[in-house]
């Protein structure tokens, strides 16, 4: 049984490499951890941060909507016994060595099973590991340094707080109005922002602390123009000043030390540090891998980081990291995959009733945010009806359970999508099919705008809007509704929707000279690019669509749209297709959706798949996107899943590092293939 306890390793001299070419390799491996409670610690395998995102401690605060870079780095060096100075980590600046400076010291990197990291520096007279996590169910990061002195003389650490107290969407620029306010604390001190600019609405200390007492040196200066490359290559602005408030120095005498430092929005008792962190990496050690980095079995044991608890039960879904936050159509179709599917069936519940409970006017909020919610979705309530379908086929179809739990927003749902509710989404009484928006509305999961004009307008009849309405419409029916909670009037409506609707779909959607469905149809506009919404109309448990219609739109998208890492959203034919997403915000959302492949799209690929293919060519198209994948998985973000690729080969990752809906659907899959190869 290989028995390695990380998911990939990086060691110095396995295939040698040029120093700047090694830089550039570290530089673009990244990674992430997360502490449930939608917190997280990022940065790249050199240590050196490119993106305005990365930081040690990223923190949600329950009070503020977006996350808040605390603290961006600690600054970290080694004054050897000639007072020569050994950085061990740093910020990217241009026409700086210091990044040679740390590679130089690197020997190996490692991302563990357990989603922690580890680097080994070493030059003659010293070796340091330096590991950190971030601490389950709180806003603290934990680094721990095991250092040797192979001197007879002391050596000293350096560690220099770089703090912004910023919003992560923003940068931080050096001013006579920013103030740090510096109070020592057990074996560290407490740092808080001050100024008009702060925006934290309340105070909010980060406690830096640590298991052996420091010596304090004030520093109260700035490290200007850090840049973030990836912003620049994005498009936005990439270059921030950062505050060092002051320098800890710890005394290594020769031999062995360790030393447990951590960054929290609480004060700790240090003694208790190193106890802390053995706890911590007992807690994640439970779930190690034992069989290397096969790409379901890390997804598994990573699709935890998502799931963001409040009282220490799961409420919410993160959309992605580093930037998404709650979102509430990629919270459902990430939710059967990260929760159901593993059989975490009541932290499942738990998130489908805090969910619930956001509903106004039958409409699930696109955006949850802490004190405003975001109404601009005509399918996220379709999808919840989905998420709870899901949960009804895990839980041995006991219908009296969603009726339990679910009754007032299934017909809520009903209700108002029947009479019309904002957007304007309504059911057309013509044909018994649902309407949304207009030409200037975005409100299906393409909702790329450029000057406030959707890019991809898609109005009127949506063809998975209508899909999911359908399977909808046939899940009430088949929960067997009580009478207490939807008439035998109201049943009786359903009834003669589905039957208005079965006989208009196929005359509106199908496109029958290209052999698959319009994507919408509005008035006299019939949308015939060829995209993979339609799917739906045939993936999902119930369909309208016969099956030799049914065979020809899934071969159509199989021969046009799928790669191994997804879908593309627009066939490479189309005169609108775009085969890279790369550039400024402008010209990669122009290709968001008109090219571009997204992962999560293989979920109803598959569910097509398994009902119309043969067994064999699944498992080959299953087989190619696993190996993909599982490459994909030791790239980029190592342990996650981007959120989309070119459409282009090679398909290169971009957007969120890690989304949960291209992982919840992967698990999704999986779990279906296992039951299907039984």
């Amino acid at each position: 049984m290989n028995t390695k306890h990380y998911l990939k390793k990086w060691t110095r001299g396995e295939g040698f490499k040029e120093q700047e070419e090694l830089i550039k390799e570290l530089l673009t491996l990244e990674h992430l951890d997360t502490n449930s409670l939608g917190s997280y610690t990022m940065g790249t395998w050199l240590a050196a941060p490119t993106r305005k995102y990365h930081g040690l401690l990223v923190a949600a605060l329950s009070h503020l909507e977006d996350k808040w870079v605390l603290l961006n780095s600690l600054e970290e060096s080694i004054i050897d016994v000639d007072g020569s100075i050994h950085n061990l980590n740093g910020h990217y600046y241009h026409n700086s060595d210091l990044l040679n400076n740390v590679a130089s010291y690197l020997q190996t990197v490692e991302r563990l099973a357990d989603g922690h990291m580890a680097w080994m520096l070493a030059a003659n007279n010293w070796r340091v590991i330096r590991e950190q996590l971030l601490v389950l169910n709180e806003n603290s990061v934990l680094c721990r340094y095991r250092i040797h002195n192979n001197t007879d003389k002391t050596l000293t650490l350096q560690l220099r707080p770089l703090l912004s107290f910023r919003n992560f969407h923003q940068l931080l620029a050096a001013s006579d109005t920013v103030k740090f306010a510096v109070n020592q604390v057990e074996c560290g001190s407490s740092f808080e922002r001050q100024g008009a600019q702060v925006n934290l609405e309340e105070p909010v200390k980060l406690y830096i602390q640590s298991s052996a007492q420091p010596k304090h040196t004030s520093q109260n200066f700035w490290y200007y123009n850090a840049l973030y490359p990836q912003e620049a290559a994005r498009g936005y602005d990439a270059k921030e000043d950062l505050f060092c408030p002051e320098c800890f120095e710890y005394e290594i005498t020769p031999g062995e030390h360790e030393i447990v430092v951590i960054a929290s929005t609480t004060e700790h008792d240090a003694s208790k540090l190193k106890d802390l962190w053995n706890d911590e990496l007992a807690a994640r050690l439970a779930d190690r891998l034992e069989s290397g980095p096969e790409l379901m079995e890390v997804l598994k044991v990573g699709a935890s980081k998502f799931i963001v608890k409040q009282d220490r039960k799961p409420a919410k879904i993160t959309a992605g990291f580093p930037w998404f936050l709650a979102w509430g159509r990629d919270s459902m179709i990430a939710l059967p995959g990260l929760l159901i599917s593993q059989r975490h069936l009541a932290d499942a519940r738990m998130v489908l009733n805090y969910y619930a409970r956001h509903l106004r006017d039958g409409l699930l909020p696109n955006c949850l945010g802490t004190n405003e919610c975001q109404y601009n979705s005509a399918d996220a309530s379709l999808w919840m009806v989905w998420a709870i379908q899901q949960y009804w086929l895990a839980s041995a179809k006991d219908s009296s359970k969603i009726w339990y739990y679910w009754s007032n927003a299934l017909v809520a749902i009903w209700r108002r999508y029947s009479a019309g509710t904002h957007g304007p989404i309504k059911v057309d009484a013509a044909t018994g099919l649902l309407t949304a928006g207009d030409a200037n509305t975005n409100l299906t999961w393409m909702d790329a705008k450029i000057n406030d004009q959707p890019v991809t307008s898609r109005y009127g009849y949506v063809i998975e809007l209508n899909a999911l309405w359908y399977n909808f419409l046939n899940f009430l029916l088949e929960l067997h509704p009580p009478k207490h909670i939807l008439s035998v009037k109201e049943t009786s409506t359903i009834r003669q929707q589905i039957a208005q609707f079965e006989h208009h779909f196929m005359k509106v959607f199908w496109y029958e000279a290209g052999g698959y469905f319009y994507d919408y149809v509005a008035g006299n506009v019939k949308n015939s690019q060829l995209r993979p919404n339609q799917l739906l109309a045939i993936s999902l448990p119930y369909t309208v669509v016969a099956e030799d219609h049914a065979k020809q739109a899934l071969a159509k998208v199989a021969e046009n749209l799928f790669t191994p890492y997804g879908l593309r959203t627009l066939a490479p034919s189309d005169p609108n297709y775009c085969g890279h997403y790369a550039g400024d915000q402008k010209t990669r959302d122009q290709a968001y959706h008109n090219g571009t492949v997204w992962p999560w799209l293989l979920g109803c690929f598959f569910d097509s798949a398994l009902k119309y293919l043969d067994l064999t060519a699944v498992k080959d198209y299953y087989k190619r996107c696993v190996e993909a994948l599982g490459r994909h998985l030791l790239e980029g973000c190592v342990g996650g899943i981007a959120e989309v690729f070119d459409g282009d080969e090679p398909h290169s990752a971009g957007g969120c590092v890690d989304q949960a809906w291209s992982v919840g659907e992967l698990l999704r899959i999986q779990r279906l293939m296992e039951a299907k190869l039984k």
